[in-house]
């Protein structure tokens, strides 16, 4: 499989909540860093669960769309959008996230 259908596999699983699937793609030595997290292996494994799991305070994160899969050099790039609610009052996010992967 091409790097860029792992990354299309990995973002449909996301959408689907489908966690283990996830888990399945990514590497055990797998790096997340973005603006709120810097985790490694495990604990990247628990973040994807945690978002594709809805608990008593919220829903899983919905993934409206994902696309713009690119492959340049050995970084692909893909951006999709996430939505969720935050916090006690539940406030409504929904923004578009610029990934990119090794």
């Amino acid at each position: 499989m091409l790097n860029e259908e792992v990354v299309g596999e990995f973002f449909l699983a996301y959408q689907q909540h489908a966690y283990q699937r996830m888990h399945a793609l990514l590497s055990r030595e797998v790096h997340f860093a973005d603006f709120a997290f810097n985790i490694k292996g495990g604990r990247v494994f628990a973040m994807w669960q945690w978002f594709c799991l809805p608990d008593k305070n919220r829903p899983p994160v919905a993934i409206s769309w994902f696309g713009d899969i690119r492959a340049e050099s050995d970084i692909i790039s893909a951006r999709y959008r996430v939505a969720y609610t935050y916090g006690a009052a539940r406030h409504p996010i929904d923004y578009e996230i610029q990934a990119r992967s090794r």
